[in-house]
């Protein structure tokens, strides 16, 4: 769909401001939409005056959008690598038994690397006996080739004969964007919800990324009951309170840094199997609405390439990195520092998979080659499945003044042993559905740990508490505030949102949240993010259950 990169974001306004925007337009060429004229403003926001949301200023959204247009990776870009074998090579002489694939122009033997493959030999399957260069630099960072060779497990048996006849594997990207360009008008879009049916039929059941994005564990219990949790609460608003503001006001701070609403982008793989512009995609969304985001240790690009981008954004969006510990802990130290050397303000360590759940069939959310449960060989010899709380030490020791946050936390008590190892915050979640089949739900967990903790939630504390998982309403997002949470992380709905309409569908899906979070804080009688109160919800029979004993 030849949609532009939005350069819309809200205004630029602080608190109360409500003047018409200015306009300005430039030209501008991109490889993909071509010659056109960019018209860009700052609107009185459909929130309703006062909301505070986006601090780019004019200039910052002309360099944003400017630099958008140079963000496409040369699907032939060449990682610099040293190539062991120069002849050429007609591969499709070779035996049978060798597994081969053709990248970049070099004939690979993948005959041992197969097994070792993250994300499982399935994965790779499919491929063998073409030229994967197209798929792999979708799904992969340019410099994915160059760290895997020296581990001797992918032989280069020579460069390509000219003369060799090899089929071009397709990465079903042009399908994909047939299919976009039939897809609803963004501005019809109402919720957040919709955005997955979308994705759905963008993507493809069978395909590859949609198996992945909507994977869940099992019987899918864990991901349904995210869903449903949030039922098991209801407002009391209270009526008749005095308004200072035109309207409320969503601005809150996440770790000592400003965010316009109480929400986060979560951390979530592999984007450009769903976009062409993947991570780039949430840089671009990010840099005009603020809004904190985390990067995946297994974005489908490295933390040096997401941080150049955001730098030619001129990004000033709060940017956290998500770690997974490794066994060889020089991996992570390294890891580690190259998210502070590229920005990140907060490292987000994942602890829910010391082993990969079962991934279930069900709605076509087989993926990954995981029916079997556990880790690929790759994956289970590289990541450190021994996590223990005295990690937490070790990462701040390298992380210096970063704030450590724990997610994928599940239960009342471990939130509690984290703010007493040195975390300054939690995420309560379970893996979007994806790893423990019927876990509590992280909106059930934050009510049982306010009551055992109280004091981990009072006034002055300064232990974070966050929750993710099946918020897809801003409704929502304001319940899981009045009953403690700093912020929601939003993971899916933004996934499948980029998925369809690029970095425009993300600031729309930002824009519909924050809709509706000023309307829920107006009826509901809340001035502020600080006037959201327990008070302010009861909680249902159902949502907590007896522990055993």
């Amino acid at each position: 769909m030849k949609r532009a990169h939005s350069l819309l974001g809200q205004s630029l306004r602080q608190r109360g401001a409500h003047e018409l925007g200015q306009v300005a337009s430039f030209s501008t060429s991109s490889p993909r939409f071509g010659a056109k004229t960019i018209r860009t403003f700052a609107p009185r926001s459909r929130w309703g005056t006062g909301v505070t949301f986006g601090l780019l200023g004019l200039t910052g959204l002309v360099a944003a959008a400017q630099a958008a247009n140079t963000l496409r990776l040369d699907s032939q870009q060449v990682p610099a690598v040293i190539e062991s074998n120069e002849s050429e090579i007609d591969p499709t002489n070779l035996p049978k038994t060798v597994k081969w694939v053709v990248l970049h122009g070099t004939v690979y033997d993948l005959t041992e690397f197969l097994d070792a493959h993250p994300g499982g030999a399935e994965e790779i399957l499919p491929f063998l006996f073409t030229d994967i260069t197209a798929v792999f630099t979708l799904r992969h960072s340019p410099t994915t080739l160059s760290r895997i060779l020296p581990t001797g497990l992918l032989k280069s048996l020579g460069k390509l004969s000219p003369s060799a006849k090899v089929a071009i594997a397709s990465t079903g990207e042009a399908e994909a964007e047939a299919r976009r360009a039939k897809a609803p008008p963004l501005e019809s879009i109402e919720s957040l919800d919709e955005f997955a049916a979308i994705a759905k039929e963008v993507l493809g059941e069978t395909s590859h990324a949609w198996n992945y994005y909507a994977g869940f564990a099992d019987s899918g219990a864990s991901l349904e009951n995210n869903r449903t949790s949030y039922s098991f609460v209801r407002f009391l608003p209270k009526v008749l309170i005095a308004c200072p503001t035109p309207a409320p006001l969503t601005s809150t701070t996440l770790l000592s840094s400003p965010s316009p609403l109480p929400v986060f982008f979560c951390p979530t793989a592999q984007m450009r199997a769903g976009h062409p512009d993947g991570e780039y995609n949430h840089a671009i969304a990010s840099t005009i609405t603020r809004i904190p985001h985390t990067l995946s240790n297994a974005a489908s690009l490295s933390i040096n390439e997401y941080a150049a981008k955001r730098k030619e954004l001129g990004s000033k969006s709060v940017f956290w990195w998500q770690l997974y510990l490794r066994k060889e802990r020089s991996e992570s130290e390294a890891q580690l520092k190259e998210a502070m050397a590229g920005g990140a303000t907060a490292v987000l360590w994942t602890v829910d998979t010391p082993w990969l759940g079962r991934r279930g069939r069900g709605s076509a959310a087989f993926t990954d080659g995981m029916a079997s449960g556990g880790r690929t060989v790759q994956f289970q010899s590289s990541m450190e499945d021994n996590l223990v709380w005295s990690d937490i030490a070790w990462i701040k020791s390298i992380a210096k003044s970063l704030p450590v946050i724990v997610k994928g936390v599940g239960r009342p008590e471990d939130v509690k042993l984290a703010q007493e190892h040195g975390a300054q915050g939690v995420v309560l979640s379970n893996h979007g559905g994806r790893q423990l089949d019927h876990g509590s739900p992280p909106l059930a967990v934050l009510v049982r740990t306010r009551k055992m903790y109280p004091e981990l939630f009072a006034e002055g504390s300064k232990f974070e508490v966050y929750l993710d998982g099946g918020v897809t309403r801003g409704a929502d997002i304001v319940k899981a505030v009045c009953l403690g949470a700093k912020a929601v992380g939003i993971g899916r709905p933004i996934i499948y949102a980029q998925t369809v309409y690029g970095a425009q569908g993300i600031e729309h899906a930002v824009r519909l949240l924050g809709e509706e979070i000023t309307m829920t804080m107006k009826l509901l009688g809340a001035n502020t993010v600080d006037d959201l109160k327990p008070e302010m919800v009861e909680v249902l029979d159902g949502l907590l259950g007896e522990r055993g004993k």
